[in-house]
């Protein structure tokens, strides 16, 4: 958490917002992301959900990037109209209008995160490797690629007990596996962490 949460207000129109958030929550239906992250960039608050990303005109500060569930979205599109403040509280909640949510603030990230909108595992496995956790809780990808990270495991886990009758082969395929997601590299980056 940053320590510049009050920083976070903006102006909006409802109206406007409103219906960005109501196109967002349409648009991102068959994204497999659990996560939306507001934005603020040249007088524009921008909202994403795994590339879908809408955008309205904003006056104020907003220094890093406000992550919410997917849900967000449509709770977020029953704002009132008119003149609307967009503000994180210290406890970070993100108060539009009437509306309080649960959010996680963030520095933005050092380096954009580039994904389609409907990623595949291994291509969400590999932004482990290409950036820190800061940035991908930035881009609003963290979770996503921690629950990447589960369902290889669980693969991997399963390949390995339906070999458990001739030998152990946990380790072998785990290397395996990995070696081919991750690229050679992974071997030393491993080893680093270990």
């Amino acid at each position: 958490m940053t320590d510049d949460r009050g920083l976070y207000q903006l102006t909006v129109d409802g109206a406007e917002f409103a219906d960005a958030m109501r196109l967002l929550a349409r648009t991102s239906k068959r994204s497999a992301a659990n996560e939306m992250t507001f934005t603020f960039s040249d007088g524009e608050l921008v909202a994403e959900i795994s590339g879908a990303a809408v955008g309205v005109s904003a006056q104020g500060t907003w220094p890093g990037a406000v992550t919410l569930t997917r849900d967000a979205a449509s709770a977020l599109a029953r704002v009132g109209t008119g003149s609307i403040v967009v503000a994180v509280t210290p406890d970070e909640r993100l108060k539009v209008g009437g509306t309080s949510l649960a959010c996680r603030c963030a520095p933005l990230p050092t380096v954009p995160i580039d994904l389609p909108l409907d990623p595949t595992l291994v291509q969400l496995l590999r932004l482990r490797g290409a950036h820190a956790d800061e940035d991908l809780l930035a881009a609003g990808l963290l979770e996503q690629v921690e629950q990447a990270e589960k369902k290889l495991a669980d693969m991997i886990h399963s390949a390995a007990l339906s070999l458990k009758e001739v030998g152990d082969f946990h380790a072998p395929i785990d290397h395996l596996v990995r070696r081919h997601v991750y690229g050679e590299g992974w071997i030393r980056r491993r080893d680093e962490h270990q």
